[in-house]
């Protein structure tokens, strides 16, 4: 938006946590308070910049990195939050997801266990 003024930050900023991220409300109070036609993409995108709110882009997990979490799923149980430390991933949920979402929806886990026995014996 070529007119942008600072009034519209402090504006967003105030609001957003008020209507808890609902950009369509958002938008609609936007346009009411300034008379400016925006939308709820616009607003999202530059209420990310302004507050330092950039999501993060999703990372992808490798094959070791699979064979590692089916390992320590076998050792550690569902224990989520034990199993990140060891993996060093932040967000626990992120593997609870990966578990789930492919590992156990296509069955790989046993096979993914003996890939890491086969690797630990060779490398002995």
């Amino acid at each position: 938006m070529r007119d942008w003024k600072d009034e519209y930050d402090s504006y967003l900023i105030k609001v957003v946590p008020h209507l808890k991220n609902d950009w369509k409300k958002i938008t609609s109070k936007f346009k009411e308070a300034f008379k400016v036609k925006v939308t709820p993409f616009f607003l999202k995108n530059h209420y990310q910049e302004i507050s330092g709110k950039i999501p993060q882009s999703k990372s992808h997990f490798s094959h070791e990195q699979d064979v590692q979490l089916a390992t320590l799923v076998r050792e550690h149980g569902l224990d989520w939050g034990k199993i990140a430390e060891e993996m060093r991933i932040s967000d626990p949920v992120k593997i609870k997801n990966r578990y789930y979402s492919f590992i156990k929806k296509k069955n790989l886990k046993d096979k993914l266990c003996r890939e890491s026995k086969k690797k630990s014996l060779q490398s002995k």
